[in-house]
């Protein structure tokens, strides 16, 4: 008898597939438009039953897609020694806002947006 693997709505973060890497010679990394977080608070809220492993792998793939990630310097992409540089603080912040639905400022407005665009694309699979 074939065991089943559980089913989730969390997905877990990974780099399998990602398609922009950055380069140790420049200092950058790729960094993702949706970020993980966003992307659990969100599925853990929509309707429906858990996903299978399939449709796992089919979202980290759309994840890593160069439509979701852009270039970063790497300082401004990490935390650093447990305070984070202030461009990832930022990102921190705007993505708190966007899981809280407390959008006060036009950047996390506009961040909320593409990260709707994204979540939407990988709903629509």
């Amino acid at each position: 008898r074939k065991e089943v693997a559980p089913m989730s709505k969390h997905i877990d973060r990974s780099s399998r597939g990602q398609t922009k890497i950055g380069s140790k010679e420049d200092g950058t990394e790729a960094a993702h438009i949706v970020s993980w977080e966003v992307l659990n608070k969100i599925y853990s809220k929509c309707a429906g039953r858990s996903y299978s492993e399939e449709r796992i792998k089919e979202v980290t793939r759309e994840m890593n897609q160069s439509e979701n990630l852009r270039m970063k310097q790497k300082s401004g992409n990490r935390k650093i020694k447990g305070t984070g540089s202030q461009e990832w603080r930022n990102d921190v912040n705007l993505d708190k806002q966007i899981i809280n639905g407390l959008l006060t400022n036009k950047l996390a407005l506009k961040r909320a947006r593409r990260q709707w665009e994204m979540i939407n694309r990988f709903r629509g699979l």
